[in-house]
């Protein structure tokens, strides 16, 4: 069997010794792995290694059980790619009087995972155009919650308005969260705002 001599010292210039392996010509495949072995060894013993793990953005992909209630309602769907907000659609056509609160039903339930948050928003342009958004915005969904979705709609304006079946009547951003624990203390850490509130940073 024939073999030669591969130094690998010209990878590290830290490298105080010369490390060296014996690479066999008959069975390639196996010298290229023992070569890789080797590589990784000297980056590990060298701190070197770089975890490529945390160079990969986490996804937080997953998926949301949905339910259809009626043969009205429509699946929230995004108007663009990149938009982070689902629009939601009324299942049928509400009227909502100047300065009251209708509940539009959606016609659909959702069941959340664990630790992930529904987040109900206004929609801008029903909003500004038409004085008509979400009383309690933003409104929490909790993973617990698997009854159907409704939106409390107020009109602040002072025209009668009517809500068309799957006009898009809010957006749902979903957060995912974790676990938090409050730990009582008797003193906070000091901050540079302390307590300052409500305007305290002023208008500019």
């Amino acid at each position: 069997m024939f073999s030669f001599k591969v130094s690998i010292s010209f990878l590290l210039s830290s490298v105080n010794e010369e490390d060296s392996i014996i690479v066999s010509l008959s069975n390639p495949i196996r010298s290229r792995i023992l070569i890789l072995l080797v590589f990784l060894v000297l980056f590990i013993k060298k701190k070197s290694l770089i975890f490529i793990i945390e160079r990969v953005p986490l996804q937080n992909n997953f998926n949301i059980k949905i339910k259809i209630l009626n043969e009205f309602a429509k699946l929230p769907s995004k108007s663009h790619e990149d938009d982070i907000g689902y629009d939601l659609y009324a299942d049928g056509e509400y009227v909502i009087k100047p300065n009251k609160v209708i509940l539009v039903q959606l016609g659909i339930s959702i069941q959340l995972p664990e630790n992930v948050g529904g987040f109900v928003l206004p929609r801008s342009g029903l909003a500004s155009k038409y004085l008509i958004a979400p009383i309690n915005s933003p409104g929490l969904i909790d993973p617990g919650y698997t009854g159907q979705l409704m939106i409390p709609l107020m009109n602040y304006s002072d025209k009668t308005y009517t809500v068309i079946k799957h006009e898009r009547v809010a957006q749902l951003v979903v957060i995912s969260t974790g676990t938090i624990t409050f730990d009582e203390v008797s003193d906070l850490d000091e901050s540079d705002r302390s307590s300052g509130g409500f305007g305290s940073t002023g208008k500019n």
